[in-house]
Protein backbone atom coordinates (compact mmCIF):
# COMPACT_ATOMS: atom_id res chain seq x y z
CA UNK A 1 0.00 0.00 0.00
CA UNK A 2 1.36 3.39 -0.97
CA UNK A 3 1.78 6.10 1.64
CA UNK A 4 -1.11 8.23 0.34
CA UNK A 5 -3.44 5.22 0.35
CA UNK A 6 -2.35 4.52 3.92
CA UNK A 7 -3.14 8.11 4.95
CA UNK A 8 -6.55 7.95 3.26
CA UNK A 9 -7.35 4.66 4.99
CA UNK A 10 -6.27 6.05 8.37
CA UNK A 11 -8.41 9.17 7.82
CA UNK A 12 -11.44 7.01 7.01
CA UNK A 13 -10.87 4.89 10.11
CA UNK A 14 -10.41 7.98 12.30
CA UNK A 15 -13.63 9.49 10.89
CA UNK A 16 -15.52 6.28 11.57
CA UNK A 17 -14.13 5.98 15.11
CA UNK A 18 -14.84 9.65 15.83
CA UNK A 19 -18.48 9.28 14.82
CA UNK A 20 -18.74 6.04 16.76
CA UNK A 21 -17.38 7.49 20.00
CA UNK A 22 -19.49 10.64 19.68
CA UNK A 23 -22.56 8.39 19.69
CA UNK A 24 -21.57 7.40 23.23
CA UNK A 25 -22.59 10.42 25.27
CA UNK A 26 -20.37 10.64 28.32
CA UNK A 27 -17.06 8.80 27.93
CA UNK A 28 -15.15 7.28 25.06
CA UNK A 29 -15.92 3.56 24.66
CA UNK A 30 -13.36 0.83 25.22
CA UNK A 31 -10.78 -0.09 22.61
CA UNK A 32 -12.33 -3.58 22.40
CA UNK A 33 -15.73 -2.08 21.58
CA UNK A 34 -14.31 0.14 18.84
CA UNK A 35 -12.15 -2.66 17.37
CA UNK A 36 -15.09 -5.03 17.24
CA UNK A 37 -17.08 -2.45 15.26
CA UNK A 38 -14.17 -1.74 12.92
CA UNK A 39 -13.81 -5.46 12.23
CA UNK A 40 -17.58 -5.89 11.87
CA UNK A 41 -17.69 -3.21 9.18
CA UNK A 42 -14.67 -4.86 7.51
CA UNK A 43 -12.16 -2.06 7.99
CA UNK A 44 -8.65 -3.46 7.78
CA UNK A 45 -5.34 -2.02 8.92
CA UNK A 46 -2.95 -0.68 6.31
CA UNK A 47 -1.35 -4.13 6.31
CA UNK A 48 -4.66 -5.86 5.70
CA UNK A 49 -5.10 -7.28 9.19
CA UNK A 50 -7.92 -7.13 11.75
CA UNK A 51 -7.98 -4.33 14.29
CA UNK A 52 -6.76 -4.95 17.82
CA UNK A 53 -6.75 -2.44 20.70
CA UNK A 54 -2.97 -2.00 20.41
CA UNK A 55 -3.09 -1.39 16.64
CA UNK A 56 -5.89 1.14 17.05
CA UNK A 57 -4.06 2.98 19.84
CA UNK A 58 -0.80 3.14 17.85
CA UNK A 59 -2.56 4.35 14.68
CA UNK A 60 -4.29 7.12 16.64
CA UNK A 61 -0.98 8.08 18.25
CA UNK A 62 0.79 8.24 14.88
CA UNK A 63 -1.94 10.58 13.66
CA UNK A 64 -1.62 12.99 16.58
CA UNK A 65 -4.37 11.81 18.92
CA UNK A 66 -3.87 10.70 22.50
CA UNK A 67 -5.82 7.51 21.96
CA UNK A 68 -9.61 7.38 22.10
CA UNK A 69 -9.66 9.97 24.88
CA UNK A 70 -7.76 12.46 22.72
CA UNK A 71 -9.98 11.78 19.71
CA UNK A 72 -13.10 12.10 21.89
CA UNK A 73 -12.02 15.58 23.01
CA UNK A 74 -10.89 16.72 19.56
CA UNK A 75 -12.82 17.97 16.58
CA UNK A 76 -12.14 14.78 14.59
CA UNK A 77 -11.15 14.80 10.95
CA UNK A 78 -14.44 14.58 9.12
CA UNK A 79 -13.92 12.92 5.78
CA UNK A 80 -15.52 10.47 3.41
CA UNK A 81 -17.34 7.49 4.82
CA UNK A 82 -20.39 5.70 3.52
CA UNK A 83 -23.65 6.00 5.41
CA UNK A 84 -24.21 2.26 5.12
CA UNK A 85 -21.10 1.73 7.24
CA UNK A 86 -22.79 3.66 10.03
CA UNK A 87 -26.29 2.16 9.65
CA UNK A 88 -25.87 -0.08 12.71
CA UNK A 89 -25.39 2.99 14.94
CA UNK A 90 -28.93 4.27 14.47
Amino acid sequence: MKRQEQKDLNNNVISFVYRLIKKKRFHPPSYKFVCSHLNEVSFKTSRGKHWTPKRLFRMLQRNGFGGLYGLYHSEGLGGPISSESLSFLN
